[in-house]
């Protein structure tokens, strides 16, 4: 690029004695502007635009808009070793008021006591211990984490400790998963709890907003890593930015560097030491973040600056290959995104406190709720669409929605089928995309398969109704046809066929395998 995109502010010039008319009416007075204030502020903007049945996804934006990029803008001149944000601000500002929003509390006040949940759910990170059953488990694949094993009876039965890959969720309470006993003393069942909900549904309604606004807004920005600036309707206003005074130099740019599983970590190292002149430890760090998190911002300055160690870095880098994957992007971009990973983790966290909370935010998520929403997201919601974009993501941001997609939809046994039928629906272009990925299976959508199709009861509906063996088979072979007809590939193009191969194969098997269970039962 020889010049830089078009300036992502709005700047209105008028003579200072004129005093300036705002035409948005919705827009929080100047004097409510004040930090500590400005969350119940827009707490009352919410709930009155309610009332008045014209609450909308721009009211939501309108907050995030002004203090996303207050909290999480990267700093010019520093690289993403030397970030530090205000999350007491964020959790203050950001994310309080949708908590008050949803359970129609004030600062301060909380909501009722939540049940208590049968499921565990709780996600595993790659290298967290898991614990599986030798005597009680349907399959290997059945496991638990460590606060359910300590408190369950299968600490005292044969039992084997291994590292999760990551991606998969703990078990306990599933009754499909176990043979006897499926709960530990934390998840135990208990009939008053059942019947006892202190959840309304004007709490429910709040829900279903918060989380198709929540949802859809991460969504756009997690999966925009093409363009350089920001959607029109989250760039910010000149007088928004005076008011706060977010950044002193607004033409901000990083850039970014992505993870790759072409080029080893000692070539990026030497091409950010080459490049950008680096210390040895530097590098080292930002090689480190990039592999784990998929992305790592490398510089923070003018768009002529960054644009310029992009072309340095992909010139170095093809000279031996394919160059490396770097992109400029404006600084409230990479904030808004920094701000949606936190905000899906933070759904997953409020939703599990309450069963009910949790299945209002599945069903957004599947698309049988919708609200306010004008997107051409075709059917199963944000959840398709997740499905069909997973491969246009990084790491960090895969594992955000996969962790999310499992701690809600697969909790209760309804959505659950209704994700399952949604990802065989769309399997041949999930196994097509991750084909074309060069990321692992751990960090692919695919992975999912392991969670629905070992499923005895899901694995036969899927089958008898969805023609689920014949979907996986064929796509199985397809590929297969695919490879034998193109040219012969590299070393390393062998190697992602046979893990390709495998994780197919292992799908294919637990399909297999739990048909002829089921058959064998009806007989």
């Amino acid at each position: 690029m020889s010049s830089p995109p078009p300036v992502e502010l709005e700047v209105e010039v008028a003579d200072e004695s004129i005093e300036v008319e705002v035409d948005n009416a919705d827009m929080i007075p100047a004097d409510r502007f004040t930090l500590p204030a400005r969350a119940d502020a827009v707490v009352e903007l919410w709930r009155a635009k309610m009332a008045e049945g014209v609450l909308s996804p721009a009211h939501f934006h309108d907050h995030w808009r002004v203090t996303v990029p207050r909290i999480y803008s990267p700093q010019p001149n520093r690289t993403c070793l030397d970030w530090s944000f205000d999350e007491d601000l964020a959790v203050q500002l950001l994310f309080h008021p949708l908590e008050q929003f949803v359970w129609n509390t004030s600062a301060g006040t909380l909501p009722a006591a939540p049940r208590r949940s049968t499921l565990c759910g709780k996600v595993f990170k790659q290298g967290e211990p898991a614990y599986s059953c030798r005597e009680c488990g349907m399959d290997n694949t059945c496991v638990l984490c460590v606060e359910c094993f300590k408190v369950s009876p299968h600490r005292h039965h044969k039992y084997k400790m291994g590292q999760s890959g990551g991606g998969g969720c703990c078990d306990c309470g599933d009754t499909e998963a176990w043979k006897r006993d499926p709960f530990c003393e934390r998840h135990a069942k208990n009939s008053e709890e059942e019947t006892n909900t202190n959840v309304s549904a004007e709490v429910l309604e709040r829900m279903k907003i918060v989380a198709s606004v929540c949802l859809n807004y991460c969504l756009r920005l997690l999966t925009n890593d093409h363009t350089p600036g920001l959607p029109n309707d989250l760039r910010l206003k000149d007088a928004e930015r005076d008011l706060l005074q977010i950044l002193d130099q607004p033409d901000c740019y990083c850039t970014v560097l992505y993870n790759d599983e072409t080029h080893t970590f000692e070539q990026v190292i030497t091409t950010l030491i080459r490049v950008m002149k680096c210390n040895h430890r530097d590098s080292v760090e930002l090689v480190t973040l990039i592999d784990r998190e998929g992305r790592a911002l490398v510089k923070c300055n003018t768009f002529q600056v960054c644009d310029k160690l992009k072309n340095d870095i992909e010139s170095y880098t093809s000279r031996h290959g394919p160059s490396l994957k770097v992109l400029v992007m404006h600084a409230h971009l990479i904030a808004h995104q920094t701000f949606a990973m936190k905000l899906l983790h933070w759904l997953q966290i409020f939703v599990s406190l309450e069963p009910s909370l949790r299945l209002a935010t599945s069903q957004v998520a599947l698309g049988a709720e919708a609200w306010g929403v004008s997107t051409s997201l075709h059917g199963g919601g944000v959840t398709a669409a997740v499905m069909q974009n997973d491969f246009r993501m990084w790491k960090a941001a895969r594992s955000a929605w996969h962790r999310l997609l499992i701690a809600t939809t697969l909790m209760d046994y309804t959505t659950k089928r209704e994700m399952a039928i949604l990802f065989t629906r769309n399997y041949g272009s999930i196994l097509k995309d991750f084909i074309r990925d060069d990321h692992d299976h751990t960090f692919s959508i695919s992975s999912l398969s392991v969670q629905l199709y070992t499923t005895p009861t899901l694995a036969h509906h899927l089958i008898a109704r969805h023609d689920a063996l014949f979907i996986v088979l064929n796509t199985f072979i397809s590929e297969c046809n695919r490879r034998c007809n193109s040219k012969v590939g590299t070393p390393r193009h062998y190697i992602i066929q046979r893990e390709i191969g495998t994780s197919k194969l292992v799908t294919v098997h637990w399909t297999l395998v739990h048909r002829i269970f089921d058959t064998t039962l009806d007989t």
